[in-house]
């Protein structure tokens, strides 16, 4: 068997690996057969883990491969993920950040950092939660890697970027490899070339504070059948036929559905993409740049007033985010760091 181009045998054998799983086994194994990932079966977990952890390739009946932006983002997350660990419920989910210990109340007063746990996918039982305290702060807690990891990732493409074009400014040529990189940035963002200010009002973080709040009221706390079933925890829309899922209230004539997502983090991904893109955002990527050109710490509290197109409940929808900031001090993720 061959490998892809570039890809050393160790490297890539290095690569067969699984991330935190929930109630069903979320393994993810390397197929040689180009850069692919096979989903690991919501049935026989056990011995498709055992599979996983011993390098075999994980192929399994009636489960689709993973190609394009899901195989990169996993790729992405490769680099920060050692063993495959399977959790079953979210009593075990909950043991297993204790055993590490996660404890939520210690990154909000900065006592703690957070740990580089990555949730494929949501606990089935989460709505069964008795206690809507633990059940708070349960999802709170496995959203936050999550949103951390996506804007490191972001942050080092904005430095990267920033440094071409202060290296541009000065009169001064990047190598090939460089000039091509920042172009395909500038492509992804649609941003034509030269206009290196706009590149960076784009490529940006979204404060934690702010993406959690969305998405507790987008998936009502991860509860959903969107958030359950298609790792949909934003809400996004697709106007692709079976490429998400049918809302059940939807208006007659209406197309749209739910999107869904291979995996939490691919999620997470594309809600930032969305808010860094869209033209109906312009007003938070200019009021976040104001915040960079001030030296200001990037506030979600302060950044979710520019949202009211996020929406069809426009300023309610503002005030509703206010309430879940506040009521569960999420302003204090802000300064939330990831552990090295």
């Amino acid at each position: 068997m061959s490998l892809g181009s570039g890809v050393s045998r160790d490297r890539f054998q290095g690569a067969v690996f699984g991330l935190l799983a929930v109630t069903i086994v979320a393994t993810y194994a390397a197929s040689f057969a180009g850069v692919e990932f096979a989903v690991a079966a919501r049935t026989d977990a056990d011995e498709i883990v055992a599979r996983a952890l011993t390098r075999s390739v994980v192929v399994a009946p009636g489960i689709p491969a993973l190609t394009g932006p899901a195989v990169q983002s996993l790729a992405a997350l490769a680099k920060d993920v050692s063993d495959p660990v399977l959790i079953r419920s979210s009593k075990g989910l909950i043991e297993k950040f204790s055993e590490v210990g996660y404890w939520l109340s210690a990154v909000q007063q900065g006592d703690a950092e957070v740990p580089r746990l990555y949730l494929t996918s949501l606990p089935r039982d989460l709505p069964e939660l008795t206690s809507v305290k633990a059940r708070k702060e349960l999802y709170i807690s496995l959203l936050l890697p999550l949103v951390l990891r996506a804007n490191e990732s972001i942050l080092e493409d904005r430095r990267r970027a920033g440094g071409h074009i202060a290296r541009l400014r000065e009169g001064k040529r990047l190598g090939t490899t460089d000039a091509a990189w920042l172009t395909d940035l500038m492509q992804k963002h649609g941003i034509e070339e030269g206009k290196y200010d706009e590149l960076m009002t784009r490529v940006d973080v979204v404060p934690p504070s702010l993406a959690i709040a969305q998405s507790i009221e987008e998936s009502g706390w991860g509860t959903s059948r969107f958030a359950l079933q298609g790792n949909a925890v934003f809400g996004q829309w697709t106007f692709s036929v079976g490429k998400g899922i049918v809302p059940a209230n939807r208006d007659s004539g209406a197309t749209h559905e739910v999107r869904r997502f291979d995996h939490l983090q691919q999620s997470v991904r594309m809600y930032i993409e969305n808010l860094n893109r869209h033209r109906a955002y312009r007003e938070f990527r200019a009021e976040r740049a104001e915040m960079r050109e001030r030296g200001e710490p990037l506030s979600g509290l302060a950044l979710t007033r520019t949202l009211t197109r996020y929406s069809q409940r426009g300023q309610e929808y503002v005030e509703t985010l206010y309430t879940i900031m506040r009521s569960n001090a999420l302003d204090s993720l802000d300064s939330a760091k990831l552990e090295n």
